[in-house]
């Protein structure tokens, strides 16, 4: 009869989010990652395969956090497009907060890895594409609310939008407020009518 694990699975996948968030996956090591998550080697391949599909789950992991958090402003939105400013500063508040202090893991990963690695790619590709679809949303319900110009390609401005949420995350961990506030008022006006 097999031993009844004496942690809890989806637990250790939260901190090992954070760790591989805080320090990059390279950088992360068993030795790290026994450490921090406070369990053996022989558990975290018993339960996670290898550091690699550990890496994958957590990445899977983080964009459920994103999804269930700070995403619901759009998620939710009723085609306001201040949602998409209110979302660009809450990003970007909470990159420079100590709450997340090493950026966005989806584009520390895709400056890190790109796509040297497919199964990674893959879960990079998912990411963006999920906020190119919470993007596409919330630009047709202000499209259909007449915010938007008639002629407006709505998925391009998706492409964007998810374009400039990644490149704020980069540019938050160097530049200052007033930069950002500057950008984002830029890109709320190519939004507009």
């Amino acid at each position: 009869m097999p031993r009844k694990k004496q942690y809890d699975p989806e637990e250790v996948l939260q901190k090992a989010m954070h760790v591989f968030w805080k320090n990059g996956y390279r950088s992360t090591s068993l030795r790290l990652l026994e450490k921090e998550l406070g369990i053996n080697q022989f558990s975290i391949y018993s339960s996670f395969e290898n550091k690699h599909t550990l890496f994958v789950k957590a990445l899977k992991r983080y964009r459920k956090y994103m999804r269930e958090g700070i995403l619901q402003v759009l998620i939710r939105s009723d085609g306001d497009l201040e949602d998409i400013r209110r979302f660009f500063k809450t990003f970007v508040d909470t990159i420079q907060s100590a709450k997340s202090p090493s950026g966005c893991l989806i584009a520390n990963t895709a400056a890190e890895i790109g796509s040297s690695d497919h199964e990674i790619h893959k879960v990079l590709k998912e990411y963006f594409d999920m906020m190119e679809k919470i993007f596409l949303e919330l630009l047709k319900k202000s499209h259909q609310r007449g915010l938007l110009a008639d002629d407006i390609n709505l998925r391009r401005k998706a492409q964007y939008l998810v374009t400039c949420t990644e490149g704020l995350s980069l540019s938050s961990k160097v530049m200052e407020r007033s930069y950002h506030n500057a950008f984002i008022s830029a890109v709320m006006d190519s939004l507009e009518k």
